[in-house]
């Protein structure tokens, strides 16, 4: 049930860009969680929104366009004795495999913040909408994991993979963790 609402509201938020490759970014940092990451300088930061830490979307276009692709960091409790692959299986891949229309292009592994970070590149339907999302999942001590999610529609969704990497490359975790 968790890993339904967990998935739900990283899509919620996405329904409500980026076009240069030299964006500016502006810094965020969240005291009460210990983490700083950043986003483009011109998308729209909400924090605690819809289960969220904190997520970004870029402003809309022009009057045609219905999607604000975006990028959302959740913080998450595992249990102790869950390894990160149990964690990603049981709350990420196996959430998204029940959508309609579900098909994965792209899995592996990477480091954000020097941790290994496990990643999934999919796409999938959801009330009406197709997606196309990048997630990065990783634990920061045995009981606490971050999964950060990048969304927009397939057919951007090229456009966008480098902003939503860059962004996900710029997490840091405080030194006090």
């Amino acid at each position: 049930m968790k890993s339904k609402i967990l998935i739900a509201s990283l899509q919620l938020f996405f329904v409500v860009g980026y076009t240069s490759a030299q964006e500016n970014f502006a810094y965020f940092h969240d005291k009460i969680r210990g983490y700083s990451i950043s986003f483009p300088s011109n998308w729209e930061i909400k924090e605690n929104y819809l289960n969220t830490a904190v997520c970004a979307f870029r402003s809309f276009e022009n009057s045609e366009d219905s999607f604000r692709e975006g990028v959302s960091v959740v913080q998450c409790k595992k249990e102790s004795t869950s390894s990160l692959d149990d964690f990603f299986q049981t709350n990420i891949h196996k959430a998204i495999l029940l959508k309609e229309d579900y098909h994965e292009y792209e899995s592996g592994l990477t480091r954000i913040d020097s941790l290994m970070t496990k990643y999934l590149i999919c796409t999938y339907s959801f009330s009406e909408m197709k997606y196309q999302a990048i997630y990065f999942c990783f634990e920061i001590n045995s009981t606490t994991c971050f999964l950060l999610a990048g969304m927009s529609t397939p057919s951007r969704f090229k456009q966008y993979r480098e902003i939503f990497e860059k962004i996900a490359h710029t997490f840091t975790l405080d030194k006090t963790n």
